[in-house]
């Protein structure tokens, strides 16, 4: 734990003393290293603990307790679980599950830079998050389909689609006019 990075928020939370608030914080570590590879999360929860909360809660059996979902479906449903009731129980079900599941994930490091990179990359030209805000950055130097923007195919295909529609409407007006 001696590289742990405390995130602002879960600072802020901690700050608090809203103990939802400092659930919510450590759950987003769980996005950071899905598979728990680099043990973020539990050190988060180290952090929390050193300084006297206690996060757990009695465990809900009965809450998500569906079976026999594809793995990936049962990582998502057990982390929205958590939201709902954080029990021991439920934090090992998750981190067996992503272990299991996400190994293929991409984990982050958190920075608390302006900017971020992957290591073994160069700085990206464009500016970063805005100042003092914190930043993930992938440890991968692979593309993951989560760092591609998703909107940028459907905003060309719309622009295409337009662009067409257009040219039929020239056309047809062209054609009368003849």
């Amino acid at each position: 734990m001696a590289s742990f990075y405390c995130s602002e928020y879960l600072k802020e939370s901690l700050e608090s003393g809203d103990i939802r608030e400092i659930r919510n914080a450590l759950l987003a570590y769980v996005d950071i290293d899905p598979a728990f590879k680099d043990h973020v999360f539990q050190d988060a929860i180290d952090y929390v603990a050193k300084r006297g909360f206690d996060v757990y809660e009695p465990h809900d059996p009965d809450l998500f307790a569906e079976e026999g979902i594809p793995d990936k479906d049962r990582f998502y449903q057990i982390q929205t679980g958590l939201r709902h009731n954080f029990s021991r129980e439920r934090v090992q079900q998750l981190i067996d599950t992503g272990r299991r599941c996400m190994a293929d994930a991409s984990i982050y490091r958190m920075t608390g830079t302006s900017a971020y990179m992957p290591p073994r990359q160069k700085q990206p030209s464009r500016p970063g998050p805005a100042a003092g805000k914190e930043a993930f950055s992938p440890k991968s130097d692979g593309q993951d389909e989560r760092t591609t923007p998703r909107y940028l195919k459907a905003a060309l295909a719309a622009v295409l689609a337009v662009v067409i529609i257009v040219l039929i409407i020239l056309l047809i007006y062209n054609h009368r006019k003849l």
